[in-house]
């Protein structure tokens, strides 16, 4: 049985269709296909088998108050549970070799990182933080919440900021 969020703003359809429309965004940043140049999601057998979904862990799930990962293509999201009191979506991917280009930003627990804005996707409800995790790993770290009131780009970065330190502390332990 579904559950909703009880808001005396946004009744239960008008949630699932904002929620359907950051699935479709999610996915159109994954099915554009890569232009030359741009990373590609780690395969298989590529530089890291780490499953992106093993990046957040239980008890980060737990404080950031999410669902466990879904698998979409070689990225992993994270959707927050129905009773949390704001409604945002976390997305991981791992890119193998060089990533899209972006504006440099303060190293995230002491990793190279850049600020990645895609074009397709709103950048008042979304930021994106690129990670080198080294040995040719990037780490797409994505937080988005486009029916999150009161949303802007600085807590939509904040987000995905702390999404992505739990991320690489995740890695380090994971084995490779």
């Amino acid at each position: 049985m579904a559950r909703y969020r009880t808001d005396r703003h946004s009744p239960p359809q008008l949630q699932a269709s904002a929620s359907a429309m950051l699935v479709l965004a999610v996915l159109a940043v994954f099915s554009m296909g890569s232009p030359p140049g741009v990373a590609r999601a780690v395969e298989p057998a590529a530089a890291s088998s780490v499953d992106p979904c093993s990046l957040l862990n239980s008890r980060q799930l737990h404080q950031r108050g999410l669902n466990a990962g879904v698998r979409q293509g070689a990225a992993c999201v994270w959707k927050t549970i129905a009773r949390a009191p704001w409604g945002g979506v976390y997305l991981a991917q791992l890119l193998q070799g060089s990533a899209p280009g972006g504006k440099p930003a303060p190293p995230i627990l002491n990793r190279p990182t850049s600020e990645y804005t895609p074009p397709n996707l709103d950048p008042t409800a979304y930021c994106v933080y690129l990670v080198d995790l080294g040995a040719g790993v990037t780490l797409w770290a994505q937080y988005g919440g486009p029916d999150e009131a009161g949303i802007s780009h600085t807590i939509a970065c904040r987000k995905a900021q702390a999404g992505a330190a739990d991320m690489i502390s995740t890695y380090g332990t994971v084995p490779h």
